[in-house]
């Protein structure tokens, strides 16, 4: 028996040559190579591309060519190699080493996988699950067989039961009772399907892998503060509890983490926000929680919440932003510790205000003639420091040269200062000569 084949140049090998010069994305589901509309005769179905596909009615199988056209009842089965099968209402991609009975708008799957686009009147069959609706679907036997929803909704049955599958959820056929409700559709980076169709999902998963790993590098593992995560958030009464409850291990004495996790649960969840208010972002990061406990990745709840990469990227550059800003507010509360003694009143720095209102002069002018003995001799002038090694003048009494008048007791010596003193000096011989003067 030899099926009808379309009159002509074939033309569907040329065009599906070019498409690879193209995302596979973009096409699809779509051109003139998959349309089912012309089908005439007896024919239900036309096979778009695929190679060593085989057709029979009966017993016999024949080869199936590009552009072959497959008359009602027929049974088609693939090599090692998909098969892409072009239907009045829609299309079927067959797997490798799958099999199927086509029918007027029906694909019966014997074994094997099959991915189908319905337009809403194209059904599959497998055993005694019936599905149909509008949208692309993957129907999966074998030992864990589910059926998972790429784009639109559709409805499974399994007498006496119903269940509508939404877009990116699934439903395991493994019993015969359907599940209550569609979980979160699971996907595999190294699936040539998936990769297709949630190729944003797939790249959102390794941004945030990437992130976390960031994250890890910046903060390390160990468990960490709600003050700390609280630094990150822009509305931390509301959001950064829930994190500490939904974060592997929960909220313990040791503090919530690791951070990395934390960190990426808290940033998505702002990225989905539909505004910086503490009510959006409680909402969006609950939605968050409800999924990732539902068993979905992250890139999966990335799609469905309307989050993309770049939109995290500028959640993070802003929560980084708050965080640095609020540990800046924190460490200028109290002075730093070489700046002045516990107590001790500022020194005035060339150029600012001294005390009573005056100004320190820029340049100092130069040191008056040498006072009496009894008297106080002036510190030396900016930029003339005593030789080094050599004793400072001191006042009467053994006061140190910066106390202030009237003989009150002055701040104790920096070492920091004294080396800062030495700019001619290295560090290592700063230090030496300061131990050198001990006695």
């Amino acid at each position: 028996m030899v099926l009808p084949r379309r009159s002509g140049t074939n033309t569907c090998s040329v065009r599906r040559n070019r498409a690879l010069l193209v995302p596979l994305a973009a096409v699809l589901f779509v051109g003139a190579c998959s349309g089912g509309d012309d089908l005439g005769g007896q024919a239900v179905a036309r096979l778009s591309s695929g190679e060593a596909v085989e057709v029979a009615i009966g017993t016999s199988w024949q080869p199936l060519s590009v552009g072959d056209e497959v008359p009602g009842g027929a049974r088609v089965r693939t090599g090692e190699s998909e098969a892409r099968l072009a239907f009045r209402g829609g299309e079927v991609w067959l797997a490798p080493q799958a099999a199927a009975v086509l029918e007027d708008n029906r694909l019966d799957l014997l074994r094997g996988e099959a991915l189908v686009q319905s337009k809403g009147d194209l059904d599959t069959r497998w055993t005694d699950v019936e599905v149909d609706g509008s949208g692309v679907y993957r129907l999966t036997p074998g030992i864990a067989p589910r059926i998972g929803v790429y784009r639109g909704e559709i409805r499974v049955h399994r007498p006496p039961e119903t269940r509508t599958v939404r877009a990116l959820r699934e439903a395991a056929l493994s019993s015969r009772r359907l599940p209550p409700s569609g979980q979160p559709l699971a996907y595999r980076h190294d699936d040539p399907w998936d990769r297709l169709l949630l190729a944003d999902a797939i790249a959102f998963d390794g941004e945030a892998e990437r992130l976390v790993r960031g994250l890890t590098n910046e903060y390390g593992t160990e468990p960490r503060s709600e003050d700390f995560y609280a630094g990150f958030a822009v509305a931390p009464e509301r959001t950064v509890p829930l994190v500490a409850r939904a974060v592997r291990g929960g909220a313990t004495p040791a503090g919530v983490g690791p951070p990395g996790e934390a960190l990426l649960l808290l940033f998505v969840a702002q990225s989905a926000a539909d505004a910086d208010t503490p009510e959006a972002i409680a909402a969006a990061l609950e939605r968050v929680v409800e999924l990732r406990s539902a068993g979905a990745r992250w890139g999966l709840v990335a799609t469905e919440l309307g989050i993309t990469a770049r939109r995290l990227a500028e959640v993070v550059d802003a929560a980084q932003l708050r965080y640095s800003a609020r540990v800046a507010r924190v460490e200028g509360a109290s002075p730093p510790a070489a700046a002045t003694a516990p107590g001790a009143a500022p020194r005035p720095q060339p150029g600012a205000p001294a005390p009573g209102g005056a100004t320190e002069p820029a340049n100092p002018a130069p040191p008056a003639p040498p006072a009496p003995a009894q008297e106080r001799p002036p510190p030396p002038p900016t930029g003339q420091e005593p030789a080094p090694g050599a004793p400072a003048p001191g006042p009467p009494g053994g006061g140190q040269a910066d106390d202030p008048p009237g003989g009150a007791p002055g701040p104790a010596p920096n070492p920091t200062d004294l080396l800062g003193r030495q700019p001619s000096k290295g560090l290592v011989e700063s230090v030496v000569d300061l131990l050198l003067a001990i006695p």
